[in-house]
């Protein structure tokens, strides 16, 4: 019961910080989408997008290269122009362009993944939606010829301007915006995210990480995979998987993950396969893990074996900072307030089907459920091994344990970390619910020491030891997540204590 208790309050959080990271641009999704519904006409978006040639799916591809949003944050966009008269070739184009690639996740290909990866990354992240948006219009039936160009009446009378003021067109458009393609689009939306963080909450990141550290094909489509289902923002991940390939994961299967995992998601299907259809779903998921798989594949032969992993310290902090600067980051209370309003839409869609049920529930009924799950103690983290969980327990954590019996190991790793050649324990454990925190175990001759303990992720955590600079002593990289977050920090021991000698988005998980 408190296993069960554990994994809907994690589902719970881990949908929550997706929500909170997606919902500010499906709002401001919802305006742009309305007001090029209204004020543009079926016309000029068949001019622009709405005809099947390769200079409209090149347009198409191209702007959603230079949009810093998320495949939530798209959805209503791709919506907004399929149903203002753009034809499906570009629409999933321009859907699958923008989420994979913007600005800021070049620069931090570039500073962290090293120019191999990047180069690839960019030259692919144009072909990738160039080609779905080929396969689009190869495949299209008449249920998914584009809306606005058949026997519309309305909003093509809203273009008369001596009949319809500007104001009231922008009136009109947001009215559309979030009245009906808001609701509609919310209305999937939330169940998707519900199901993505719930896969957050039980995949194990050891299986992303034995995924990555595969070169072989079967790997690269078991990523393909997992990357479409799981909400992965493409700026936020790059560090995620910087630290796994400084790791030892092959490049080919961490660029199938980047691209598949951005491009795709649960809420992103779902609202395509409700309100397009089915055949657009399946072009779009199938095209973009297919492709994926196919980059993943060549990089690994372009670059195996004698693929040497780039990390470059101060070149990584100058990426990180120019990407920051790039990323469009809005404050917490704003993007906590356009939760509230998307959740607000979500139910008055549902509304109808939902008030006769809500009738026949009784108040205690909702306690007695809600109220153990608020309470849910630290159930363990979802990265303990079969091997830790079965095999003895090393001296260095049975030593720990014995000075701090209030708090549950959840993980732990050993390898040398002062070049004394002996191993050193790494312990990650939970101190209160969903807070964790990290601390080593040195071991001397004369006995063990410890260090101060650091924050670690809240989920997906994973310690490595790499020899970052080809200098003793070997740092420690942790990475991992909390929602839709990831980030990682390496760690070098000095003085019997931790330093952070570099990190990234760490604060966004812990």
């Amino acid at each position: 019961m408190v296993v069960i208790g554990d994994v809907i309050y994690r589902t719970i959080t881990a949908s929550i910080d997706i929500l909170n990271g997606t919902s500010a641009w499906l709002v401001i999704s919802f305006v742009v989408a309305g007001l090029l519904h209204n004020i543009l006409t079926p016309d000029r978006f068949q001019r622009m997008l709405g005809n099947k040639s390769i200079p409209a799916l090149c347009k198409a591809t191209i702007s959603g290269m230079l949009l810093p949003v998320c495949s939530c944050g798209v959805i209503p966009l791709g919506l907004g122009l399929y149903y203002s008269g753009a034809y499906l070739g570009p629409t999933l184009a321009f859907m699958v362009a923008t989420p994979i690639i913007n600005p800021a996740a070049v620069l931090l290909a570039f500073g962290l993944l090293g120019p191999q990866i990047a180069v690839i990354y960019l030259i692919t992240g144009f072909i990738v939606p160039l080609l779905i948006g080929i396969i689009g219009n190869a495949l299209a039936g008449k249920e998914l010829s584009a809306p606005g160009t058949g026997d519309i009446k309305e909003p093509v009378a809203l273009e008369d301007a001596g009949q319809v003021s500007l104001f009231q067109k922008l009136l009109a458009g947001l009215e559309w915006g979030f009245g009906d393609l808001g609701v509609q689009v919310s209305k999937y939306v939330i169940p998707g995210i519900i199901l993505a963080g719930l896969i957050t909450a039980v995949a194990p990141g050891s299986l992303i990480q034995h995924y990555l550290g595969n070169p072989g094909m079967i790997s690269i489509f078991g990523i393909a995979v997992l990357g479409a289902i799981l909400y992965v923002c493409a700026v936020g991940h790059i560090p995620f998987i910087a630290a796994l390939v400084a790791s030892g994961a092959a490049p080919g299967a961490a660029i199938t993950f980047l691209m598949s995992g951005a491009a795709t998601n649960l809420p992103e299907l779902l609202s395509i396969y409700k309100l397009i259809g089915k055949r657009a779903a399946a072009i779009y998921s199938g095209g973009v893990v297919g492709l994926s798989m196919l980059v993943g594949y060549v990089t690994n032969k372009l670059l195996l074996p004698g693929f040497t992993p780039h990390f470059d310290l101060s070149q990584s902090q100058r990426a990180i900072g120019l990407a920051n600067k790039l990323s469009m980051g809005l404050p917490e209370p704003v993007c906590q307030l356009c939760s509230v309003l998307v959740v607000g839409l979500f139910l008055y869609a549902c509304w109808p089907a939902v008030k006769p049920i809500l009738k026949k529930l009784q108040a205690g009924v909702l306690l007695l459920i809600i109220f153990p799950l608020l309470f849910a103690g630290c159930g363990g983290s979802d990265n303990v091994s079969a091997v830790q969980t079965k095999k003895a327990l090393p001296p260095a954590v049975s030593f720990w344990q014995q000075k701090y019996p209030q708090y549950q190991v959840v993980m732990w790793e050993q390898g040398d970390l002062n070049a004394d050649s002996r191993d050193d324990t790494v312990i990650i454990y939970c101190i209160h619910k969903n807070q964790f925190r990290m601390a080593a175990v040195i071991d001397f001759t004369d006995g063990y020491r410890l260090t101060e303990p650091v924050p670690a992720p809240v989920s997906n955590q994973q310690v490595q030891f790499k020899d970052i600079d080809g200098q003793p002593p070997t740092e420690l990289i942790l990475s991992g997540m909390k929602g839709s977050s990831a980030g990682y920090v390496i760690f070098r021991l000095e003085n019997d204590q931790l330093v952070d000698i570099f990190s990234s988005n760490m604060e966004r998980c812990c």
